[in-house]
């Protein structure tokens, strides 16, 4: 009868003593990641896909184009894809105007205008 009353504690201790090793394991895990974060944060400012400083030089030309030779009021631009900078630049997106149209817009590298084409609705 002594026994069955002390096996519940005994489990519980059972149960701590697992529990404090799962926390040991999760600790040194954690620490280790922790050490990957200042790496990843470096990565992620060094590969980041658009700049505000850079799109400040072609987002003007782009709206101006776009007003001049589609008649659109550029409301917002996604799917943005950006890479060099200066005369290697090239950026890719997808412009929407005020009047619903969007448009596919490419600036190849040394270029000064965008390719302009029409998105075209696509049924599935």
């Amino acid at each position: 009868m002594s026994e069955n009353m002390h096996s519940p504690t005994i489990a519980l201790f059972m149960e701590d003593r697992d529990m404090r090793a799962i926390l040991q394991r999760n600790s040194r895990v954690l620490a280790g990641l922790w050490q990957l974060i200042p790496a990843a944060l470096i990565f992620c400012s060094l590969t980041s896909p658009i700049s505000a400083d850079s799109a400040e030089t072609w987002r003007p030309r782009l709206e101006q184009q776009l007003h001049v030779q589609e008649k659109c009021v550029l409301t917002l631009l996604s799917g943005v894809s950006e890479s060099g900078e200066g005369s290697t630049l090239s950026v890719k997106a997808r412009a929407h105007c005020e009047d619903n149209r969007s448009f596919d817009v490419q600036l190849a590298p040394g270029s000064k205008k965008f390719e302009i084409s029409a998105c075209k609705p696509t049924y599935c």
